[in-house]
């Protein structure tokens, strides 16, 4: 009984494979290919550590352009340690009138916040600081320009290494319009695969 029921069943699956070879391989509408395919390659945009991990093409939460993804957030009194021992913090601020030398300044009306970025090294090897990049925005995320100084009082950032158990402060300018003292952002990003953007944001007073 079990042959015989095979050989009908075999005889089904024959008739149905003869329509499915005239009607089955005609593409669905509305589908040019006519077929799926499941592409198992990963998408060519990684998501950044700590970052939102948005592919092209997805709108992602609004950032200010200069602000890194995914930076670590402190209030602007509150220190950054990482687990390496690095140590970043905002060692203080102060929103004060340019004075005649500096540059960067004159869309604010010579107003900006100088802002003392350390960098302690509690690490067991030496801290290159060089690339470490120090942006600022403030309000609802307005980029602030950074203010040149010929005289060299301010800085642009940090330069050279630091050595073990040492540390560095860069004060650097910023274009912050007083009316915007409330919500400042300052943002420390030591690019590279180790530190995580961080970034401290609070209330500047004027001096």
């Amino acid at each position: 009984m079990t042959r015989a029921l095979a050989g009908v069943l075999l005889s089904v699956l024959l008739l149905v494979g003869a329509c499915t070879t005239e009607t089955g391989d005609q593409p669905a509408p509305g589908d040019p290919t006519g077929s799926v395919v499941n592409d198992p390659s990963p998408s060519s945009m990684s998501p950044r550590p700590g970052g939102s991990g948005d592919e092209e093409g997805t709108a992602a939460p609004s950032e200010p352009a200069d602000r890194p993804s995914g930076a670590d957030a402190f209030k602007l009194d509150e220190v950054a340690t990482f687990d390496d021992g690095l140590v970043v913090e905002v060692a203080g601020t102060t929103a004060t009138q340019a004075k005649k030398a500096h540059r960067g300044a004159e869309a604010t009306g010579g107003e900006i916040v100088v802002v003392s970025v350390r960098i302690e090294n509690g690490t067991e090897e030496e801290f290159f600081a060089g690339d470490v990049r120090v942006t600022a925005d403030y309000g609802g995320g307005t980029p602030a320009p950074i203010v040149t100084d010929p005289t060299g009082e301010l800085r642009s950032g940090f330069s050279g290494a630091i050595a073990v158990g040492d540390e560095s402060v860069a004060t650097i300018g910023f274009a912050i319009p007083f009316s915007e003292l409330r919500t400042v952002t300052i943002t420390v990003d030591c690019a590279d695969d180790v530190h995580n953007p961080v970034s401290f944001s609070g209330t500047v007073r004027r001096e």
